[in-house]
């Protein structure tokens, strides 16, 4: 009988970054007069799995910002009140990376 033909298997390519939840949650308008109310932040969460990194980037997905200590794989971000000032958009992203591999998600709030 012959012997049964060597098989190679391919190595197995690294499960890809999920960001499993996100959420954004800001104001939808900025107050007439902002000395008269509560500030509004801007709150980003998240929950990845298989990520080795995750970053938080405002207007730019390629560029985290530097909020000085690493994000852990599943957390928060309150950033400050966008308001005052002209009308404008501004998108926040949450990236996890594995290699290079990225998931990405994001909400843009129009603030003004």
């Amino acid at each position: 009988t012959a012997a049964p033909a060597p098989t190679s298997a391919a190595p197995a390519a690294p499960a890809a970054p999920t960001i499993v939840d996100a959420s954004f949650r800001g104001p939808t308008s900025c107050p007439a007069d902002p000395s008269t109310e509560e500030p509004q932040q801007v709150f980003v969460s998240w929950v990845t799995s298989g990520a080795d990194e995750v970053y938080v980037a405002i207007d730019d997905p390629d560029t985290p910002l530097d909020v000085g200590v690493p994000l852990a794989l599943s957390g928060s971000l309150d950033f400050p009140n966008p308001c005052p000032g002209p009308p404008f958009t501004r998108t926040y992203y949450v990236v996890a990376v594995k290699g290079d591999q990225r998931d990405v998600r994001s909400q843009t709030f129009t603030f003004g």
